[in-house]
């Protein structure tokens, strides 16, 4: 049985849709062009196709590891051998077989689409980038599930498995300028070094910032989709009062990025300050410089 309709095909966008374009307005600085946030929401929606087919083969796989220990009766109801195996099979089919492929799938969208894009040039775009690609690929998720299991399932996936991509999102987004700002001082740094302006101590490292980008996402939806996993009347009632809280610190961190959102190279000019306060005013305006070492670095890092 489907239920597929224009009513609950709708009532399946829509809440995205509303969730990326109140990101979208807290976007204060410089707002992202609506073409290219149309391109990482479409693409986002269309990852889903290939995360589905790699979530059923790696899922697949799992299921045949833990074949000798499982046992399915006519309604398809497993039961496992032990509390080990059942807890065993959960991690790995929800760390591995579902938040491993879908936050992958998600980075490599956002980073194919946006790491030359010369409108990534503040603190806040990540955060935009990462809402939108996620936000696409849950409203495909949700409209699949919906025409396949009706309302009630839609309602649930609303108010859970949305919210958790927009934190996902909202998280590998932030890491992904962290990522930016770290690398742009770094190039900084290494171009003020050899013009003897300054001397290096200990460099800045941006590949801690790259690794969170993706590993941070993944234990986040694996620890979510955990406690989904293994519903009990407790656990449902302390997973949705979790969900709830983090979706509040979730608008909370919106608004605080949002407020103190900046043009990438000034955030990257404060961290070189800091660093060598002995040198404060020498390097002033990195974006400038940026644009002049990018040819080296084979990046277009765009202008303010």
């Amino acid at each position: 049985m489907n239920f597929i309709s224009p009513e609950i095909s709708l009532a399946a966008i829509i809440p995205a849709v509303i969730l990326a374009a109140y990101v979208f307005f807290n976007d204060r600085v410089e707002k992202e062009p609506i073409p290219l946030l149309l391109l990482l929401f479409g693409a986002g929606g269309i990852s889903y196709i290939p995360a589905y087919f790699a979530e059923r083969g790696l899922t697949s796989v799992i299921d045949s590891l833990f074949s000798d220990y499982i046992t399915y009766d006519f309604q398809g109801v497993a039961t496992y051998s032990s509390d080990l195996v059942k807890y065993g099979h959960g991690l790995l089919v929800v760390f591995v077989g579902i938040a491993l492929i879908e936050e992958v799938v998600k980075w490599l969208v956002m980073f194919l689409i946006t790491h030359k894009n010369k409108n990534f040039n503040c603190l806040f775009d990540g955060v935009v980038y990462g809402t939108f690609v996620s936000l696409g690929f849950a409203v495909v998720e949700n409209v699949i599930f919906a025409w396949q299991s009706g309302w009630d399932t839609l309602v649930f996936r609303t108010l859970i498995s949305l919210p958790g991509h927009l934190y996902f999102g909202i998280l590998m987004g932030y890491c992904y300028t962290m990522w930016r700002v770290y690398r742009s001082a770094a190039i900084a740094e290494k171009e003020y070094e050899e013009r003897g302006l300054i001397k290096i101590t200990k460099s800045f490292r941006s590949g801690g910032w790259f690794a969170a980008m993706v590993v941070f996402p993944i234990l986040y939806h694996g620890i979510y989709g955990f406690a989904e996993f293994f519903r009990s009347q407790i656990s449902d009632i302390v997973f949705y009062v979790l969900n709830g809280i983090f979706f509040v610190i979730c608008i909370v961190g919106i608004h605080k990025i949002s407020r103190t959102d900046t043009y990438r190279g000034r955030y990257a000019d404060a961290l070189l300050d800091k660093k060598y306060p002995e040198t404060k005013g020498i390097c002033d305006d990195i974006e400038k410089d940026l644009d002049v070492f990018a040819e080296e670095e084979g990046e277009d890092h765009g202008g303010q």
